[in-house]
């Protein structure tokens, strides 16, 4: 009886724990207006980077998104409306340098707030060498 009584105040220790962790986060986004937005990079596509944007604000609210170049050029723009969908985008340069420097602003046209992403490239060679003995 003893070990069953200390058991179950283990797991409700631990759920206490987690569920403060876990309120905790929660204000903490609340808090930050730039948690309703998110770009990630899933990867290469035929060799084009591929970048996912998550809008995750209220119903209502439109993004301003602006994809701009190294130099400033605008290389792509549009209005979004929060609809808690992803949008896609394939940059298609020229040249793999150009991706470098390449640059996301994604304004909130509600409340003026914006955020900036701005693209860093890292290329890696790897060589792995074997060595099997017969």
């Amino acid at each position: 009886m003893k070990t069953q009584l200390s058991t179950i105040k283990k797991v409700t220790m631990a759920v206490a724990f987690f569920g403060l962790l876990l309120t905790g986060n929660i204000v903490n986004a609340a808090g930050n207006p730039g948690n309703e937005i998110d770009l990630v990079f899933l990867g290469n596509e035929a060799n084009l980077p591929v970048f996912r944007l998550d809008l995750s604000g209220k119903s209502n609210d439109v993004y301003a998104v602006t994809i701009k170049a190294n130099d400033g050029t605008i290389l792509y723009s549009e209005k979004v409306k929060s609809d808690r969908s992803a949008r896609f985008y394939k940059l298609d340069p020229d040249y793999n340098d150009q991706v470098k420097g390449t640059s996301f602003e994604i304004l909130n046209i509600n409340t003026g707030k914006a955020v900036y992403y701005k693209i860093d490239t890292n290329s890696k060679t790897t060589e792995t060498v074997s060595l099997v003995k017969s």
